[in-house]
């Protein structure tokens, strides 16, 4: 029974950490997608000034964890689909944990349930009485 104990918080707290896992990764989606739209801003309002665009590049790739080389003003595709697979490969791991918590927890709950039917069995077989009636035998009288 400890062992279903066990399980059970173990389950739970998978489940609660996918659940803020998936909280934090649909946060990132859109913290990226800012860094994007604030770096194509950035572009636009330097007009070109390497002094500007260095410090726009530089703040970018910090935030995004990409390479944007010296001579490049946008994003590749390749870059983009850095950003974003990394992004939906986070949510999928969110959803796993999620899946796998709660399998753990439904788990150690339906064991829980089979080992005390087999108590109840095993109770019940050895509650039934089994002794049987012993004859008489009666002596006659001469």
């Amino acid at each position: 029974m400890e062992k279903n104990n066990i399980l059970k918080v173990i389950g739970a707290f998978i489940f609660v950490f996918g659940i803020f896992f998936l909280l934090l990764s649909i946060t990132n989606i859109f913290n990226d997608i800012d860094f994007m739209d604030q770096y194509s801003n950035c572009i636009e309002v330097s007009k070109y000034q390497p002094e500007v665009l260095d410090i726009c590049k530089e703040n970018v790739s910090e935030g995004l964890g990409i390479a944007i080389r010296t001579n490049q003003v946008e994003f590749t595709t390749g870059q983009y689909l850095k950003i974003y697979i990394r992004q939906i490969i986070n949510v999928l791991l969110a959803v796993l944990l999620i899946i796998l918590g709660d399998f753990l927890y439904i788990s150690s709950k339906r064991n829980k349930t089979e080992t005390k039917k087999v108590k109840e069995t095993k109770v019940k077989a050895i509650v039934k009485p089994t002794t049987k009636k012993k004859k008489v035998v009666r002596k006659k009288k001469k």
